[in-house]
């Protein structure tokens, strides 16, 4: 899994794969994301909070864009290398976020990652955020390839066959 800890002076991924062994044959996970909200050393402002201290709804979206950004690093895909050799990126078309339980101040909380399928234009990814084993927010998220001037295009098949 991937840990990552934030507060509001400093950010610093460590990256760690967790391989389990089910049977007779060893999977790797894709990496889960850990997010700490640390106390801020000043008191003015939570950042990622509302002033009772829950996690305001457009920060989880942040959350799994971070978490999104460390997966594909993961699999050993360069992004600048993808849209300075190809001119490509990827953009989300479409989320679909179901707010389950309200995440807190102070909360730790994990972030997986899952392909569900992939096209050479589309991937569909699933993104859970945990507190514990309690499942806090979901979404399902179309990521799609597209070059420079928002023309769907295309993933190259070495680029395409690191989604696995």
């Amino acid at each position: 899994f991937l840990v990552f800890q934030l507060n509001a002076k400093t950010i610093g991924p460590t990256i760690v794969i967790e391989k389990r062994e089910f049977g007779d044959t060893e999977h790797v996970y894709m990496p889960k994301w850990i997010l700490k909200l640390l106390r801020p050393d000043y008191g003015d402002d939570y950042e990622d909070t509302d002033a009772g201290g829950v996690v305001y709804y457009a920060n989880y979206l942040k959350f799994i864009e971070r978490a999104r950004s460390e997966w594909v690093r993961n699999i050993g895909l360069d992004q600048n290398l993808l849209r300075n050799d190809f001119g490509i990126v990827f953009a989300v078309r479409k989320v679909e976020a179901d707010y389950i339980k309200a995440a807190k101040f102070d909360d730790l909380l994990t972030i997986s990652t899952e392909l569900i399928s992939k096209t050479r234009v589309r991937l569909k990814l699933n993104q859970d955020i945990y507190r514990d084993n309690d499942l806090v927010f979901r979404a399902v998220l179309d990521i799609v390839s597209i070059d420079m001037s928002g023309v769907l295009v295309k993933l190259p098949k070495v680029i395409f066959d690191k989604f696995t």
